[in-house]
C-alpha cells in the first residue's frame, strides 16, 4: 500500500508524521489482501487560519471504490484517531460488499439452517 502524508497551514512535525505512519499500518491490516498492491492512502492535515480547528482527511483509493473520511477537532492527534476508526468501519462495509467469500459463507449458512429446522 502506498501512502502520502501532507500538511497545510503548519509544518508537519516528525512526531506527528511518525504517529501517522503507525496509524496507516493499523489501517493497512483491514484492507483486503487482493486490494493491497493497488491501494493508495492519502493523509492530509489542515489547520484553520485562526489555529483553533484542525482537520484530518483520509482518502483511500481501492479497486472498486474510493473511501474518504474528514474529521475536525481541536487536536490533530484526536482528529487522526477518530478518522482512523471511521475508515476501519468503511473498510468493513467495503469488504462485505466486494468479497465473494462472504457471499459463499452466507449462502452455505442459510442452507445449513434450513436443514436443521424440523419440517412441518
Amino acid at each position: 500500500m502506498i501512502h502520502t502524508v501532507s500538511a497545510e497551514g503548519f509544518d508537519l512535525a516528525q512526531k506527528l508524521q511518525k504517529y501517522t505512519v503507525g496509524k496507516v499500518r493499523d489501517i493497512e491490516k483491514y484492507v483486503p489482501r487482493k486490494a493491497r498492491p493497488s491501494a493508495v492512502l492519502a493523509v492530509h492535515f489542515k489547520e484553520s487560519k485562526k489555529g483553533k480547528d484542525k482537520t484530518c482527511t483520509l482518502t483511500l483509493q481501492l479497486p472498486h471504490q474510493t473511501l474518504a473520511v474528514r474529521e475536525t477537532t481541536t487536536h490533530m492527534y484526536a482528529a487522526l484517531d477518530i478518522a482512523t476508526v471511521e475508515m476501519r468501519r468503511q473498510l468493513a462495509d467495503y469488504k462485505s460488499k466486494h468479497s465473494t467469500q462472504g457471499l459463499r459463507h452466507r449462502i452455505f449458512r442459510q442452507l445449513r439452517r434450513g436443514e436443521a429446522q424440523p419440517a412441518e
